[in-house]
């Protein structure tokens, strides 16, 4: 499903900004951008991620301005251990040392960062921007709930104008063969009333009808719950396509064809939706 969740947190000293953009995915997929490297931080994105969402490819891009200054200091021991040995030597004339005798001596000057930031900070621009992201996703997913109960309810209008049909369609088909019988003989016997029974129990689609109606009974209950149901609901597809399918290749009646096409397009476009539905 998509989404995009943001959150900041800024003061004098620094800003941190967090950008979440999700996409549909089979599975959990997450990629991590930040200059402000560390495992911990990294870490608990991951384990977040995954404790609120299912699926979804996931690119988060974590930027910071500020919160570090640099930070000289210099180490007294060593100093006093090289200004000794200075004295001590009879080919080193020196009555003072300056800092530009001593800035490039190994372990006297060290320059280091002094970052007013901790992964206390990130962590808590990075839980926000999730949950800005779970309130996108929800938005989007009550959307996708709108568009999926209006093509359902179009497949049980087609399922319920099918099941109509079916009594004529049947006492058509019997007109047709007996017709047909009849060409080659005058009064139809009980083995030709048989035949004729065979024939349209074999054409008969109340078993289709009957399955792909208990089918959008089961996803309108799914529909209704809370959890991840999208694999489900795909299944469930694949098993009215297929009814509808055989519908389109028994049915000889062309109105009743139309209709069981359309019943298969719909189904398509329903499983085109479930891939956003985690």
């Amino acid at each position: 499903m998509t989404g995009f969740g943001f959150s900041k947190l800024s003061n004098k000293n620094f800003e941190i900004s967090c950008e979440i953009k999700s996409v549909n995915s089979k599975f959990i997929d997450i990629h991590f951008k930040s200059a402000q490297q560390s495992f911990s931080v990294e870490e608990h994105l991951n384990q977040k991620l995954k404790s609120v969402f299912i699926r979804g490819q996931f690119d988060v891009r974590l930027n910071v301005l500020g919160g570090s200054s640099p930070k000289l200091s210099i180490n007294n021991d060593v100093l006093a251990q090289l200004n000794k040995e200075i004295k001590k030597s009879k080919h080193l004339e020196t009555a003072t040392l300056k800092f530009i005798d001593i800035k490039n001596f190994p372990g006297v000057v060290s320059l280091s960062e002094d970052s007013a930031i901790s992964d206390a900070h990130l962590t808590k621009v990075i839980n926000k921007a999730i949950d800005d992201l779970k309130h996108s996703r929800l938005s989007e997913g009550n959307k996708i709930l709108k568009v999926l109960n209006i093509k359902i309810k179009n497949i049980l209008s087609i399922e319920a104008s099918l099941r109509k049909m079916i009594p004529s369609i049947n006492k058509q088909r019997k007109k047709n063969i007996k017709e047909r019988l009849n060409h080659f003989l005058e009064n139809p016997s009980e083995e030709i009333e048989k035949e004729i029974a065979l024939q349209i129990m074999k054409q008969d689609v109340s078993e289709e009808l009957d399955r792909i109606g208990f089918h959008i009974k089961e996803i309108n209950k799914i529909l209704k719950s809370n959890g991840p149901h999208g694999k489900k609901i795909d299944f469930m597809l694949q098993e009215i396509f297929r009814e509808a399918n055989t519908l389109s290749v028994k049915l000889d009646n062309s109105k009743a064809k139309k209709l069981a096409i359309n019943l298969k397009i719909l189904v398509e476009e329903l499983r085109e939706q479930t891939q956003n539905i985690q």
